[in-house]
């Protein structure tokens, strides 16, 4: 509930911080070369960071976690020069994770997560080339895990939860159409129930720990075509 609370107004600072440039580029139109829409596509890598419940567990409760890699795909439709709004996909696939809890050196779990996130951006202006932007997306997200030892796997229910990702980014312009996105960096903050936990698979627990909190880092890069 904390990390919600300071996310929420990390949001809120954002908004207000360029609400008065909003308004100015409202007034002032549009730059004869921006866009309308822009679609983005590119690598994304995912730090997944278990958490804890030592309520549960104790102080020398295992913090486990995952490096995920995947894809993003995202639509961004420019209000003004300065704001827009951010429809996002997002997927992760963490392959042969060990060394988790108690598995067997012949075992191995494999998780895969989607995100699907939406929210606000706000672009600053730059005489350069490259153009630098934060946004605050909010939405869900979803994933399974694997558990596969000897001849025997089991996959897991599917999982939802809550998702949250502020942060930010560096876009290279090429030319009028096309950018390349140098980094987009964010705080991705998820909330899977104790039941779907790294920690809860290896350690063969299911449904007992996990402090239903993730804060997890996430890095993207690709290319951004601009309508």
């Amino acid at each position: 509930m904390r990390c919600m609370l300071k996310c929420s107004i990390a949001a809120l600072v954002v908004l207000l911080t360029f609400s008065t440039s909003l308004r100015a580029q409202t007034a002032a139109g549009r730059d004869k070369d921006s866009s309308k829409v822009s679609v983005f596509g590119g690598y994304s890598y995912l730090h997944y960071n278990n958490g804890t419940d030592t309520s549960l567990y104790g102080p020398n409760e295992k913090n486990v976690t995952a490096n995920g890699n995947g894809f993003v795909v995202s639509a961004t439709y420019n209000i003004t020069n300065t704001f827009a709004v951010v429809g996002e996909y997002g997927f992760y696939h963490a392959g042969s994770l060990s060394n988790i809890g108690t598995l067997a050196a012949s075992e191995s779990v494999t998780a895969n997560m989607q995100t699907y996130l939406f929210g606000p951006k706000a672009s600053f202006a730059s005489k350069g080339p490259i153009k630098p932007f934060v946004q605050v997306l909010i939405g869900g997200a979803s994933g399974t895990i694997k558990d596969s030892y000897k001849s025997n796997s089991l996959t897991g229910p599917r999982a939802n939860s809550l998702a949250m990702a502020p942060g930010g980014g560096l876009d290279l312009k090429v030319n009028r159409h096309l950018s390349i996105r140098l980094a987009q960096v964010e705080y991705l903050m998820t909330r899977f129930s104790n039941s779907n936990t790294l920690t809860e698979v290896g350690e063969g627990r299911l449904g007992d720990g996990g402090n239903g909190t993730q804060n997890n880092f996430r890095y993207s890069a690709g290319v951004v075509y601009n309508f």
